[in-house]
């Protein structure tokens, strides 16, 4: 029997997962279509949970309706307080109770060959800076989690023409407290608790084939590490697609995601982390495919992946990466 090596393995299970980029969303906050979705009714409340593999993200969640509901949210062209209500009752009253885990495979995969086949990882460089396996992993701080969020989800509905109602876009808005026992740096796992506390408002919908996402986060997030500092996180992420549109500008079927970290007791020493990224989508048959590039910077002490410790000094570190985006 031939035993496949190494490279082949990799390269057979990103292959496999890249039809599944549709199902897990652009990024683990992104707009996704569960694989597997059940609702039931249990003590007087209502549960359910779904799944969602996929390359980039894959997650389980299960949440509880801690009161039942009656009420029918309505669709507003004045989007800003639609969402502004939403935040509010997130706030007096959050209806939903919602555990999930995540992991990141490529990330995983990305931190564990260097190590664990550092040949096998070389083969995947192109040029000296650059690998393929390195960038499709890149972007992420961990890779898996589990949160817990506390908070409102809501369906917009609007009536048709033909006097039915059908959800014409929903909302988001709650605490989501986020940990784990491993972090990345420098494409390592690093073994060190950390929790991040952030507040989730999101909104997304669709129409005619059109569809738009936006998701902002404002939190804070603890490293567990005296070598690397706390941090306020700010991050936005948006995404606009047409399946019927073949558009060459910059805004039409593309996305976009804003990250900056910055340590609250040494502000004066500016962000220590940004995150940029930019991903355009074009039509085939019935899918959007394109590409993503993103800059990641990073103001902090270097982690030697040889010798597992980080370096005395602040060192800035730069990144670019490149990721398939295939959305159905």
């Amino acid at each position: 029997m031939k035993i496949l090596s190494t490279k082949a393995i990799v390269t057979a299970i990103i292959l496999a997962c890249l039809p599944s980029i549709a199902n897990a969303g652009i990024t683990s906050t992104g707009p996704v279509s569960p694989t597997f979705a059940r609702q039931w009714r249990w003590l007087d409340r209502d549960w359910g949970g779904a799944m969602v593999p996929g390359p980039f993200v894959s997650y389980a969640n299960l949440y509880l309706s801690r009161y039942d509901s009656r009420d029918i949210a309505i669709w507003q062209e004045n989007e800003l307080r639609l969402y502004g209500d939403l935040l509010m009752r997130s706030i007096r009253r959050p209806r939903y109770l919602l555990l999930e885990a995540t992991a990141y495979p490529l990330a995983g995969i990305s931190a564990w060959l260097p190590t664990a086949a550092p040949a096998t990882y070389r083969r995947f460089n192109l040029g000296n800076e650059f690998n393929l396996i390195r960038s499709l992993g890149a972007g992420l701080q961990e890779p898996w989690s589990v949160s817990l969020f506390l908070g409102q989800i809501d369906d917009f509905w609007q009536l048709t023409d033909d006097d039915q109602l059908v959800v014409a876009s929903s909302g988001i808005s709650g605490l989501v407290v986020t940990g784990g026992w491993q972090q990345l740096f420098n494409n390592a796992v690093v073994p060190a608790g950390w929790l991040k506390a952030e507040w989730k408002l999101k909104g997304q919908g669709s129409q005619r084939g059109r569809k738009r996402f936006w998701n902002l986060n404002v939190g804070y997030r603890w490293y567990g590490l005296r070598e690397v500092d706390n941090a306020l996180v700010l991050s936005f992420r948006r995404q606009q697609t047409d399946l019927d549109r073949l558009d060459w500008g910059l805004i039409h079927n593309t996305s976009s995601v804003v990250e900056l970290q910055l340590p609250p007791g040494r502000a004066a020493d500016g962000f220590t982390r940004i995150r940029l990224e930019y991903g355009k989508m074009f039509p085939l048959w019935k899918a959007l495919v394109g590409l993503k590039i993103g800059y990641i910077l990073e103001n902090r002490r270097e982690y030697n992946t040889f010798t597992k410790t980080f370096s005395a000094k602040r060192v800035p570190q730069s990144e670019i990466f490149i990721q398939p985006v295939v959305i159905f």
